[in-house]
């Protein structure tokens, strides 16, 4: 999300909160040699602002399939991959209903386009935007040993991307009924 950290106030807020930008030069920064060697970790949102307009109550609706650019930059650095799922959080907060075509998922979708990111319309348990109570669990599955290529091939992004893709589905399987019996399938939208 590169156009937030053009707001006034917010950059200085999430840089002091250890958040980055999610373009090339951003994360190539944080995973250089240099900062390698102090065991620095880096979690990317990988479905963005189109996923968290699917973030409904029980649903497990990810945007991963086209995304290779992570990959591409753990191969290049030489990092593993480490998936990780976060049950119920889908829950904290409920969207109001977006289905494409009506006027609150338009209105999502230009604000999409003019900045970036989305403004979500949602509610919690009251006015001030409380959050429901809910049990949030975070699994972390086994890492994906990457080993680096600075000029990795199609074919080699896309098998790193496939070992990711299997291990959080197994990871889903895995847990889901123990912490969220009531989410739907995991589904790849895009």
């Amino acid at each position: 999300m590169p156009a937030t950290f053009c707001i006034p106030f917010f950059r200085d807020y999430a840089l002091a909160m250890g958040c980055l930008s999610c373009d090339r030069d951003s994360i190539r920064a944080a995973l250089s040699e240099r900062r390698h060697k102090i065991r620095q970790s880096l979690l990317i949102v990988i479905g963005g602002a189109q996923e968290s307009m699917l973030a409904h109550e029980n649903s497990a609706d990810l945007v991963l399939l086209k995304r290779r650019g992570f990959v591409s930059e753990a191969v290049r650095a030489g990092c593993d991959l480490v998936p990780v799922y976060n049950f119920n959080e889908n829950s904290i907060y409920k969207l109001v209903d977006n289905p494409p075509g009506s006027l609150v998922h338009k209105f999502e979708m230009a604000i999409r386009s003019f900045f970036g990111f989305t403004i979500l319309l949602f509610h919690g348990r009251n006015i001030f935007f409380t959050p429901y109570k809910t049990q949030l669990t975070t699994v972390v599955g086994r890492p994906i040993r990457v080993k680096r290529n600075y000029d990795a091939s199609a074919e080699e992004i896309d098998e790193y991307h496939r070992l990711y893709v299997e291990e959080l589905i197994r990871l889903y399987n895995k847990y889901q009924p123990k912490y969220a019996p009531n989410s739907k399938e995991l589904r790849f939208v895009a």
